[in-house]
């Protein structure tokens, strides 16, 4: 026999749609915004902010809307734990969940069973600006710091 599910509304549309505008109306400072934007540049192969630890293990990096999604999904994240403004910790707690899906693993990461989200989360720590407080301008930051871990820390 075939099962058939009962579903039934818990939302109706009109407070889908008033809980989507009550996210987009958490505020996040420019200088978030430019963290999460930075943190999907680096992902990217080809850019001056990819480290290089992270350059050998991916073919491509995620495109303009894994930046956007985070930012949205972090002020989601923000709203659901009381909060009317987005902190670092909520960008860096959903950047794993929205970006680990969009990076393309490179053969060698494939065949090291190198897992997308542990990239993710050795991207974050060597971005994070707990770790560069001193340091004002992004490009310059990429070519001072090496990273703490070697890329064999990178498995899961």
């Amino acid at each position: 026999s075939f099962y058939q599910a009962k579903l039934s509304a818990k939302l109706s549309r009109e407070e889908i749609l008033y809980f989507a505008k009550l996210v987009k109306s958490v505020s996040i400072s420019s200088e978030l915004m430019e963290y999460a934007v930075t943190i999907g540049r680096a992902t990217r192969p080809e850019s001056p902010l990819c480290p290089p630890f992270l350059r050998q293990w991916l073919e491509c990096g995620v495109s303009p809307r894994g930046p956007q999604n985070m930012i949205l999904a972090s002020k989601a994240w923000a709203m659901l734990q009381g909060r009317t403004e987005v902190c670092q910790e909520d960008i860096e707690f959903v950047a794993p969940a929205v970006l680990e899906h969009r990076l393309i693993l490179s053969y060698h990461a494939q065949v090291e069973r190198i897992s997308p989200r542990a990239l993710v989360l050795q991207l974050l720590e060597y971005l994070s600006p707990k770790r560069r407080r001193w340091f004002r301008l992004w490009p310059f930051f990429t070519k001072v710091f090496s990273p703490k871990k070697s890329p064999n820390s990178l498995t899961s």
